[in-house]
């Protein structure tokens, strides 16, 4: 089945969504583009999706019409609406991608002519909040404005699972430390936040973030265990989740990258009475990520009464990797997961441990929306 998709502006989340569907095989199989909306002439938006200074020359061949007002990515024509409110523009669609950030309430969202509303922000009144990959069985038919978090709540919250499903959290800390985005100004200038008004490619810029809070209605049992905050950086792209805990339970930094490394290379394949995620505290894991059954589906289908927190039901082959080589922020750029682990910045000192995890917060969000999209 095809899901017919419209997306809600074209910024930096809205192209990475466009050009990935056209060009990760996973999405142009499953989905088709019916119809974009955006501020600017049809010419501007395809000279920005084919040349991008971040990801690099789209492979595609990408035509427009500024008279028509159409664009057309690998031959497939499709209408650019201007509309700036989301009740006029005319979606035939299944489910609307919401990349503007400027409609993260309920209400605003839902004046979308669609029957499903994924929003790129975390929105407080939504429906519900998928971080795809943790809390997925959360996702129910009647939803219709949901959230997908934002990039650091996709970045943090795989790898707070993990944690706490192995080892227990007690409470933690989030820094942030993240590449500057199109809500700083380039030099200074007028803002809201008289720290964002500075100019964001001469500082490092101490700021506010919501991800680790966020965390508590994708996991329920952190509710209250996790806060964070955030450091705007002079790089445009790739972000790291430093994050620092107390566990329920004495462990080594060696053993927290063995849980990461069993995570990332193993999955389960049937139901057990409580998720494992590495050998060291929960048991073996029982088949690789090529052999995996999607448990969750399966469960979900065959019964009713397993709760959550009794399976491990997670596809985490495309949400969690590791990183064992000194690499740095470039590196990391288009990488398709929402946490690549740096074993090397694990440290235990008392009971107090630090895991750091690399993300490129503009692809990989982009992708767990289109994830999303696939999953409702």
């Amino acid at each position: 089945m095809t899901i017919r998709i419209g997306i809600n502006g074209l910024g930096r989340i809205g192209r990475s969504v466009l050009r990935a569907i056209f060009e990760v095989e996973k999405y142009s199989k499953q989905i088709e583009v019916v119809a974009v909306n955006g501020s600017l002439d049809a010419s501007l938006h395809a000279h920005l999706i084919k040349y991008d200074s971040i990801h690099g020359k789209f492979n595609g061949d990408v035509d427009f019409s500024d008279s028509e007002s159409w664009l057309s990515i690998n031959h497939k024509k499709f209408p650019l609406y201007r509309e700036r409110n989301p009740e006029n523009i005319p979606w035939d669609v299944d489910v609307v991608l919401e990349c503007t950030g400027a409609f993260n309430k309920h209400a605003a969202a839902a004046k979308h002519n669609s029957e499903k509303v994924i929003v790129s922000a975390p929105v407080a009144d939504s429906d519900v909040t998928i971080v795809y990959g943790v809390n997925n069985h959360m996702l129910k038919k009647e939803h219709r404005v949901i959230s997908a978090g934002s990039c650091t709540t996709n970045c943090l919250a795989p790898v707070a699972q993990i944690l706490h499903s192995s080892v227990g959290i007690k409470s933690g800390f989030m820094t942030t430390i993240h590449a500057y985005t199109n809500d700083q100004n380039i030099l200074d200038g007028n803002h809201k936040d008289l720290r964002r008004a500075r100019a964001c490619a001469l500082s490092m810029i101490p700021t506010t973030t919501g991800a680790a809070k966020t965390i508590g209605s994708v996991i329920p049992e952190l509710k209250g265990k996790l806060d964070g905050t955030a450091v705007r950086v002079p790089v445009a792209n790739v972000s790291m989740v430093d994050f620092k805990f107390i566990t329920d339970k004495k462990v080594t930094a060696k053993e927290i990258n063995e849980i990461f490394e069993n995570a990332t290379h193993e999955m389960i394949n049937r139901p057990l009475s409580k998720p494992i995620y590495g050998k060291k505290f929960l048991g073996e894991v029982q088949a690789s990520t090529t052999e995996y059954l999607d448990v969750f589906e399966e469960c979900r289908s065959t019964s009713t009464t397993k709760l959550p927190s009794e399976i491990e039901f997670q596809k985490r082959s495309n949400v969690l990797s590791v990183c064992k080589e000194p690499m740095v922020s470039i590196d990391f750029v288009h990488n398709p997961y929402s946490a690549i682990v740096d074993l090397s910045g694990t440290y235990v000192t008392g009971d107090i441990c630090r895991v750091a995890a690399w993300y490129d917060n503009e692809w990989a969000f982009a992708l767990r929306m289109l994830d999303i999209a696939l999953i409702i």
